[in-house]
């Protein structure tokens, strides 16, 4: 590992610990090396250009027209195809994107926390890759209420193989029309989040015709410095690497496989085989509970929401709007003998039906713990 990759991953572990999360962008290389359940491998630009042309248009490669398809451009090459196919090239497209299947370390990287996340890839990895209901997924020019107030929100920019009727953008009319309509909500809000968010690009570089359209819109030019910027990945193309410096981004020259392994250890993403997704709010509410309760106890107004089925905040309970319960008596005298009994790592778990009060009771048992001197 270089010097400066060294410097600019200890600067995105600083930010990714902070309780505003960076926000993620990834393209193609992202989903690479994934596949999918009908055991189809997700290609780079170059393989996606070959299946057009062999398996779509079923022409040879080597013949004078296939080498002037695979010469072109990817965008050109599918609006060759979508104007002698019609929908039978979206079709096509949908085949090989759907029903993906995740690698680990793109599960792991999936389970970080971000802010929000970009996406150039029309494939459905992602949502595969973590829970159901963890992604609120915006495949539409126009905003939409979050499905899950805490999901993470999933913007994908080019369409979605799940809901392709919203159309994908790959060919020259698209990228053309997509630049001709409508504000889109989606570009408005990645606008806002390159001014003011660190970004950390995966198998994208964030250049796209449409992308740079908005940037100019917007009063902004594509090539200013780009100092909150993160790029993950080889850079072995010298365009690429003149791009990322001519911008003063932080190169970080790592495979995707590589960062996620990065992850793991300096900013604490758990094995993915666990099945374990981290919460930023649990482990910021449970640290220092001593020091947060002395402080959210001095607040002289205070209006309660928690009687209103909202998530029970500190003060609730150092205030004692709380409806403390036999089972967290048992809890804590169970962690009381436990301990006694020399026992130092324990693990207990609290099982109820919906707004049962399990936040309501960790809270107030870790509130206790925290009066007896439990760190």
């Amino acid at each position: 590992m270089d010097e400066q990759t060294k410097q600019n991953l200890d600067r995105l572990a600083r930010l990714m610990a902070q309780d505003e999360k960076p926000v993620l962008f990834t393209g193609a290389g992202f989903s690479f090396e994934a596949g999918n359940t009908r055991g189809v491998a997700l290609p780079l630009s170059n393989g996606l250009k070959e299946m057009l042309v062999t398996d779509l248009l079923c022409l040879d490669k080597e013949t004078a027209d296939g080498k002037d398809l695979m010469g072109t451009s990817l965008s050109s090459l599918y609006q060759y195809c979508t104007d002698r196919l019609g929908h039978g090239a979206a079709e096509f497209l949908r085949r090989i994107f759907t029903d993906c299947v995740p690698e680990d370390f793109q599960k792991t990287i999936a389970s970080f926390p971000w802010h929000r996340i970009y996406t150039l890839n029309i494939d459905d990895l992602l949502e595969e890759a973590v829970p159901k209901g963890r992604l609120n997924v915006l495949n539409s020019s126009r905003p939409q209420s979050s499905v899950n107030p805490k999901g993470i929100e999933y913007i994908k920019l080019h369409g979605c193989v799940r809901n392709y009727s919203e159309g994908f953008v790959f060919s020259d009319t698209e990228y053309v029309s997509r630049m001709a309509g409508n504000l889109d909500c989606r570009y408005a809000r990645l606008v806002e989040d390159m001014l003011t968010r660190p970004i950390v690009f995966i198998g994208a570089t964030g250049d796209e015709r449409d992308i740079d359209f908005y940037l100019t819109v917007n009063g902004q030019s594509p090539d200013e410095p780009r100092g909150n910027f993160f790029y993950v990945g080889p850079a072995t193309d010298l365009i690429v690497r003149n791009r990322i410096e001519s911008r003063k981004a932080n190169l970080i020259r790592m495979k995707a496989r590589e960062f996620a392994e990065w992850m793991k250890t300096a900013v604490g993403i758990p094995s993915v085989t666990a099945r374990t997704i981290v919460d930023s709010n649990f482990i910021r509410n449970f640290r220092n509970v001593a020091a947060t309760i002395k402080t959210q106890g001095c607040r002289k107004v205070y209006d309660t929401r928690l009687y209103q089925g909202e998530q029970p905040e500190w003060t609730d309970i150092a205030k004692g709007f709380d409806f403390r319960t036999l089972g967290e008596e048992r809890i804590l005298s169970d962690i009381d003998d436990m301990l006694a009994n020399g026992k130092e790592n324990i693990v207990a778990t609290l099982v109820s039906k919906a707004i049962g009060g399990k936040s309501v009771s960790l809270k107030r048992i870790g509130a206790e713990l925290s009066a007896k001197g439990y760190d």
